[in-house]
């Protein structure tokens, strides 16, 4: 059944013990959706090791170089070469956010490679201009000094392109990023609000394999033009970690795109977890998933399995 919590709003706290991949699970907790409903905030359960859903191996594809970047969020630019849907060739730049967390590149780096987000942003900031990334998300955070113990990849998509069209071009970028930086292939984790939720549920389902846990905001699965069902490929995602966060008061992105989502996978086999915020519009829902502690610690304890 769908689970329905509410949480309060707490500050990050650090988050470095979280790097230690069996240090902790967290089990869902709640009871069905209801208008005037809501279960307390969900515990951290300590368990013998993480969720490690089973994943295969991902082909790699051909990768440009990059060069390194500080300890700090900063704009880049890259050339991708990969092959569409149809296995036609395509060249593109791409400008995207990296962030690279303290520490990184010096000793006493984490066993395995740093773990990598990737986060895709929401319709209103697309275009040319990566740094008007900062207004939202994850990007936001960091950019306000909040300090993740991971990589950070922020692409910024063309104006006028969705990111469920994309996929490919993802790909080929998390290929660049992991083939230059010092990342953990079984840590590799997938967010984004809004378009970019819709994004996430798109990506997730083509390159399930591929990611250690799922966290779509504000968005939905349905996201093919016109009437359709959910994509059927949402099965590929029964033993991934997802999380899924909406706001009831949502007015951009009805409520039902995250429960029907949920449900769909649920009756896969899957066990997705879903926050309902009742009093959150739609900017509100990720300022207030993003604020909590408790889904860093979730999400940085979820480890694939090779």
């Amino acid at each position: 059944m769908t689970r329905h919590e509410t949480t309060r709003p707490l500050l990050l706290v650090a988050l470095a013990c979280a790097l230690c991949a069996s240090c902790a699970r967290v089990e869902p907790t709640g009871t069905a959706p209801q208008a005037a409903e809501a279960t307390a905030t969900p515990a951290l359960m300590p368990t013998a090791a993480p969720v490690e859903p089973t994943a295969t191996a991902v082909p790699n594809s051909p990768v440009p170089t990059l060069t390194r970047v500080p300890s700090v969020q900063a704009a880049h630019s890259i050339t991708l070469h990969y092959s569409d849907a149809k296995g036609k060739p395509v060249e593109q730049a791409v400008n995207y956010l990296l962030y690279t967390p303290a520490g990184y590149g010096q000793d006493g780096a984490p066993e395995g490679g740093w773990p990598l987000i990737l986060f895709l942003h929401g319709q209103l900031e697309w275009g040319d201009d990566p740094t008007v990334l900062t207004r939202q998300g994850v990007p936001k955070l960091l950019a306000e000094g909040q300090n993740l113990p991971a990589l950070v990849l922020s692409p910024q998509s063309r104006e006028g392109s969705r990111w469920w069209p994309q996929t490919a071009m993802l790909v080929s970028l998390l290929d660049a990023i992991q083939a230059q930086y010092d990342v953990n292939p079984r840590r590799v984790y997938l967010t984004g609000i809004s378009m970019g939720g819709y994004g996430v549920w798109a990506l997730a389902m083509a390159e399930a394999a591929r990611f250690a846990a799922v966290v779509p905001i504000a968005g939905g699965a349905d996201y093919l033009p016109g009437d359709t069902p959910i994509p059927e490929a949402i099965c590929n995602l029964r033993d991934v970690p997802v999380w899924v966060f909406h706001g009831e008061l949502d007015q951009n992105v009805p409520v039902s795109a995250a429960i029907n989502a949920v449900r769909a996978l649920e009756k896969c086999g899957g066990q997705p977890r879903l926050t309902l915020y009742p009093d959150a519009a739609h900017a509100e829902a990720w300022e207030e998933a993003y604020s909590h502690s408790v889904l860093w610690e979730w999400l940085f304890a979820q480890v694939r399995k090779d």
